[in-house]
């Protein structure tokens, strides 16, 4: 017996149904038969929800050659739907683990349909990150990840795109398709994961290592200033900007979700710990003993507050600074932070763009 499994599919509608629906013949074409009923107690442990639709879930009987009633069973998307059956070769204790963990659980919450879903990346440790997605994926070449989403998403406006790059696939090589990619405010969702090093290539120094940094490829220490990749895209008027820790997953997760939401592009930096290359560049940020004088977290309509106590706080002073803060200078204010404060590290919420004005949202 065969079954019209396209229109079963039509019916998986809730959020937490997968795109391929399980079927099961009823016994009568009687739907409230005492065959149909026995057989759904029985099984009602194994089913989560019985439908009965005439309209929607039906089957062909070859037999027959009539329709017939069934039943659908409805079933939970999970993070494992989102996970290929490939193996994942980063080096262990690799912050990208906690990341691919954190986007599978997403897509699962927003039920991203996995033929409408696609992930481009560069060239670099990060770009493997479509091989280990069972979704529509691309390993495309250096720094032109951007050109490629572009035009998918101008050509499927209907997908949900998404660009996984790195510090050096992005900064360098793919500076230039970086900031167009911001400021055409395309729909797609940028992932860029930033562990100041070059890891695949085995330890040189990248566009955001600090300055003096020692690395093969500068054995006396770097002389250039580093990118801050969040001042580059607010200087690009992206409408989405955004800063978050691997090791921080209950941040990361609903920054993820509302980059998702934003209609245009969202950037999302990472620090991401590269454990071989350059463990420990972000700890002063997520361990216990030093996280709470060092990260500030920028939530809407919250004072600027920090400290193991929430003891220590930022005051500006208009007056002296010349800096009003009104409704279209929430981005000034933030570059102010980002410029003057270079001790602090800044958890940025999203910056979304509403009517050519800049406001803080707080998630």
């Amino acid at each position: 017996m065969k079954f019209a499994t396209a229109a079963l599919v039509a019916t998986a509608t809730a959020a937490t149904v997968t795109t391929t629906a399980v079927t099961k013949v009823c016994p009568t074409a009687d739907k409230n038969s005492d065959a149909n009923k026995t057989a759904a107690k029985k099984s009602a442990a194994d089913w989560t929800t019985w439908i009965a639709d005439d309209a929607n879930n039906t089957a062909v009987s070859e037999a027959e050659g009539k329709l017939t009633a069934c039943y659908v069973k409805e079933k939970k998307i999970t993070a494992k739907d989102y996970a290929s059956d490939q193996d994942v070769k980063w080096c262990p204790g690799c912050g990208d683990y906690s990341i691919l963990k954190q986007v599978q659980s997403v897509c699962a919450e927003l039920a991203l349909k996995k033929d409408e879903t696609v992930f481009i990346s560069g060239i670099g440790c990060s770009s493997r990150f479509p091989y280990y997605m069972d979704t529509y994926g691309m390993h495309s070449i250096h720094g032109r990840g951007p050109a490629f989403v572009m035009g998918l998403k101008t050509a499927r406006p209907e997908l949900n795109v998404w660009m996984i790059t790195g510090d050096g696939d992005s900064m360098s090589i793919g500076g230039n398709h970086f900031i167009h990619l911001l400021r055409r405010n395309v729909d797609v969702n940028v992932l860029l994961f930033n562990n100041q090093i070059y890891g695949l290539t085995k330890g040189q120094y990248s566009p955001t290592s600090e300055q003096g940094k020692v690395t093969k490829s500068t054995p006396y220490g770097s002389i250039d200033h580093p990118f801050n990749p969040l001042s580059l895209a607010m200087g690009a008027e992206a409408t989405f900007v955004a800063r978050t820790m691997d090791r921080d997953p209950k941040h990361m997760r609903p920054i993820l979700i509302e980059g998702e939401k934003h209609r245009g592009t969202s950037l999302i930096e990472i620090y991401q710990n590269c454990n071989i290359f350059n463990d420990g560049a972000f700890f002063t940020f997520t361990e216990k003993e030093t996280k709470g004088n060092t990260v500030l977290f920028l939530e809407q309509g919250k004072p600027l507050i920090f400290g193991a106590n929430n003891e220590k706080g930022i005051v500006l002073d208009v007056e002296a600074t010349g800096l009003s803060i009104g409704h279209d200078d929430v981005i000034q204010l933030a570059l102010f932070l980002l410029s003057f404060f270079k001790q602090l590290h800044f958890y940025l919420q999203p910056l979304q763009q509403v009517h050519c004005h800049f406001q803080v949202e707080y998630y």
